[in-house]
């Protein structure tokens, strides 16, 4: 079993969510954001996925991977960008967070039917619950807590 999908109770639920993998790479999005401004965080977020389309993960996977981390870095940097302290970081991550969760949900609900002929919408619909929520709210804090405790030593480091 990968170590960054997401547990489940019965093996059959297993197999149905082995496509919910937690990807820490979102953290390094969110520094360069902070750090550089928001197209940065773009291309961060945007570019270690291009490799992934060359993974069993394919189109599907580089896709909601995309959604998940743009839709958390982009408005937490944007945030971030007009109140430069700890507080704007907060706010960002938060306000970031709220808006990757819907997207992630969202993306869930239209991307995941098309792409796996085993779901349907409303298989999705019953998973928002008990698998797809949690997940993306565990996902999101961990990114965030991680970038909060990383940002400045690092940003010191670039020179910030």
């Amino acid at each position: 079993r990968d170590l960054h999908s997401f547990p489940t109770r019965r093996s059959s639920d297993l197999n149905l969510l082995s496509w919910l993998k937690y990807d820490p790479s979102g953290i390094v999005a969110l520094v360069a954001g902070f750090s550089f401004g928001p197209t940065t965080g773009v291309v961060v977020s945007t570019m270690p996925y291009l490799v992934h389309l060359a993974t069993p993960s394919g189109a599907y996977g580089v896709l909601m991977a995309m959604l998940a981390t743009l839709s958390l870095v982009v408005p937490a940097s944007l945030v971030y960008r007009r109140d430069t302290t700890r507080r704007g970081a907060v706010i960002g991550m938060v306000v970031g967070g709220v808006i990757c969760v819907a997207i992630c949900i969202a993306g869930n609900l239209v991307i995941t039917p098309l792409f796996s002929p085993k779901m349907t919408l409303d298989d999705v619909i019953g998973l928002i619950l008990p698998a797809l929520l949690p997940f993306n709210v565990i996902k999101i804090v961990l990114n965030c807590v991680l970038t909060g405790l990383i940002y400045k030593p690092v940003s010191k480091a670039f020179g910030n």
